[in-house]
């Protein structure tokens, strides 16, 4: 098997040392990590068992090489249900997951009224807005941070995400522009990409509710490629 995955050195240099920690050859081992990076540089998170075979027997083997665990095990692959990721990236993912279900379970407080959107969109710490292309999305998030400002007497913290940087600027041009005008003076808007968002609650920050930042993701896909 070709020591590089996807013409790129460091996955291939990463597969190389993985197998020379694995306790036994396996040619599910090698399949299963040429599938991992391949969704790794698009961007995903995991992969699927039953893209190697039978989830069980793919489960047994892979725990068997003994580089892949359950969740909490210290081991380079973290096998979660019927998905394989690895372990620093199962991380990022449930500790994502676990700071969102927080902040639904979270009443947020002084929640704006915004025309044309349900109040009760904002009667949590975080709210999904969701739709096609060209269906209002930016636009309600526009409105979204205009009524929080309106109602603010000083600035509010706003943090808008995107997958990289380039979509990040692009996004906060969009969401600027659909802001009227003055609200842009009682906002303080930041851009930067989605991966820095658990690395920046774990340094100690306030936590992203409605009333005090308002958390604009735009991505096209969900977190994680496989759920």
């Amino acid at each position: 098997m070709n020591s590089t995955v996807n013409d790129s050195p460091l996955p291939g240099n990463v597969a190389t040392l993985l197998r020379g920690m694995a306790q036994r050859d396996s040619p599910l081992l090698d399949r299963a990590l040429e599938l991992l990076f391949g969704v790794l540089d698009e961007r995903g998170t995991c992969i699927r068992l039953d893209a190697l075979g039978e989830p069980s027997q793919v489960r047994d083997e892979l725990l068997a090489t003994g580089i892949a665990g359950a969740p909490g095990a210290w081991v380079p692959l973290i096998i979660d249900g019927d998905f394989l990721y690895p372990q620093r990236y199962h991380h990022y993912e449930t500790s994502v997951a676990q700071a969102l279900r927080t902040l639904l379970e979270t009443p947020a407080m002084g929640s704006p009224t915004v025309a044309g959107l349900p109040a009760k969109a904002f009667a949590r710490g975080v709210a999904f807005i969701t739709g096609g292309p060209g269906t209002g999305k930016t636009t309600a998030v526009a409105r979204v941070l205009a009524a929080i400002a309106d109602g603010r007497a000083e600035p509010a913290s706003v943090c808008l995400l995107a997958p990289t940087g380039k979509a990040a600027a692009r996004l906060s041009q969009s969401v600027g522009a659909g802001l009227p005008a003055g609200s842009q003076e009682r906002l303080r808007i930041s851009s930067g990409t989605i991966h820095r968002m658990p690395a920046a609650g774990a340094s100690g920050t306030a936590p992203v509710t409605l009333c005090r930042t308002m958390l604009w993701c735009s991505t096209r896909r969900p977190w994680s490629t496989c759920r």
